[in-house]
């Protein structure tokens, strides 16, 4: 089950309650110039449904909030479809907030499991489509504990945390009632209309009597779905006996001998075509069986996609955490994550590694080893002084040694680190200035961790 093990996330991330979230913006790093808005305002729509999940919308719902309402206003920036600069930072300015929403839900998830649990054993059953009008009863009252938890006052939520855990296993256990006896309640109450009471009072009262002891063992038994698909099962077709019970017992009344022969036979004939469908519905159901395999094979898959995302957000994290501002930019690509060494220089026109940039590399090193099974890219990048072919070569050189350092410092495998060399074909700023061709002078590492496989 997808909470299970984004459980397992959470257990390594700090509870931060912020006691102002509501009115204090959270630090963010702004995204370079030369971002893809679209990329990342893609991967950001993933990270809010991704929250949705772990159920982040109704465990902080001020953080959640903000971050939807930057999502919404990035979106109208890029269909401007002018400059990109303010849809990144309301992309940058989101996920902030969407991130303080996950650490925030990290309070439910030590403080409030049985809640949390709960509320996932609900929309599992189904309560989104079939009880809807009570989960979001639920929802609301819970949301407002929520607000208060993320304004530092967690006083209700604990008090209150048993009252939320029945209040949503009632949800869950009307909603699997709903999913597994409404067809027969529909039966029953057409079998009433039509004079059951009269016509079959005998049936009538054994589908009644079928029909509560299959409530109560649906509430002592709400987990063996097995058990209870068959019981709804035989229900449903003895609640459609009353009804064909109750229309035969009603024609019935006036017919002659030759017309209830008749009869009868037409009523076996109705028995072979429900044989033969029943035959058609057993196909179908391996066929449902089959694609079951599949969808299941299919959430497995999605649920590795979802770890690797959060173990790659932990990580981002702490490679953020290894660099001043001065050091180096570290920001997140689409799934690639990009350092850009601010304060490391070579030697004009060499390629050597200079004494007063270790200190640098070695954490480079360190944070790259965070990202095992990951690939690497080492890119090289020179302003515009000199010719084309030797700013390429030295963009190459230069590529080459951090490269080599990483590999001799088993940062990485050979085989798994590309040096690329690009000149000066990608300044970051104009070459007409020297603060500009310092920006431009750069080495970016560029991080692509493992994906799983289909």
């Amino acid at each position: 089950m997808i909470y299970r093990y984004i459980f397992r996330f959470f257990s390594f991330l700090p509870i931060v309650i912020a006691t102002n979230s509501c009115t204090t913006t959270p630090k963010f790093n702004e995204f370079p110039e030369d971002a893809n808005a679209a990329v990342e305002i893609s991967t950001f729509k993933r990270n809010l449904d991704e929250a949705v999940a772990i159920q982040a919308d109704v465990l902080s719902p001020i953080s959640f909030k903000e971050a939807t309402l930057r999502y919404n206003a990035a979106e109208k920036e890029i269909k401007k479809s002018t400059s990109s600069k303010e849809a990144l930072h309301e992309i940058a300015l989101g996920q902030a907030y969407l991130d303080m929403a996950i650490r925030n839900t990290k309070f439910s998830y030590d403080s409030l499991t049985g809640v949390v649990n709960a509320r996932a054993a609900a929309i599992t059953a189904g309560a989104k489509t079939r009880n809807a009008k009570d989960l979001l009863k639920e929802d609301e009252k819970l949301k407002a504990v929520m607000v208060e938890v993320e304004r530092g006052k967690t006083e209700n939520a604990v008090s209150q945390r048993e009252a939320f855990q029945l209040a949503y296993m009632g949800v869950e256990l009307d909603s699997i009632k709903i999913q597994y006896l409404s067809g027969a309640e529909s039966l029953l109450k057409t079998a009433k209309d039509e004079g059951a009471a009269k016509f079959a009072p005998k049936t009538l009262t054994e589908v009644e009597r079928t029909l509560e002891q299959n409530y109560a063992f649906i509430t002592a038994n709400r987990v063996d779905r097995e058990n209870i698909r068959a019981r709804s099962e035989a229900t449903t077709n003895d609640a459609r006996r009353l009804v064909d019970v109750t229309r035969k017992s009603k024609s019935n009344m006036n017919r002659t001998s030759e017309e209830s022969t008749i009869a009868i036979e037409s009523e076996e004939n109705k028995v072979n075509s429900a044989k033969d469908e029943l035959r058609i519905k057993e196909e179908q159901s391996a066929q449902v069986a089959n694609q079951n395999v599949l969808l299941q094979k299919e959430m497995t898959n999605k649920n590795d996609q979802l770890q690797k995302d959060k173990d790659f957000n932990q990580a981002f994290e702490n490679a953020r955490s290894h660099f001043t501002d001065r050091e180096a930019v570290v920001y997140r690509q689409g799934n690639r994550l990009v350092v850009r060494l601010n304060s490391f220089g070579f030697p004009s026109n060499k390629s050597n590694i200079q004494q007063r940039d270790l200190a640098l590399l070695s954490k480079v090193s360190t944070m790259v080893k965070g990202f095992p099974n990951s690939t690497v890219i080492v890119e090289g990048h020179t302003d515009s002084i000199g010719n084309k072919d030797s700013n390429q070569k030295l963009s190459t050189d230069r590529a080459e040694t951090i490269s080599q350092y990483l590999v001799s410092n088993q940062s990485v495998s050979s085989g798994d680190i590309t040096p690329e060399g690009h000149g000066s074909e990608h300044p970051l700023a104009s070459n007409k200035t020297e603060t500009g061709r310092a920006q431009n002078r750069r080495i970016d590492i560029i991080i692509s961790p493992e994906q799983p496989t289909e």
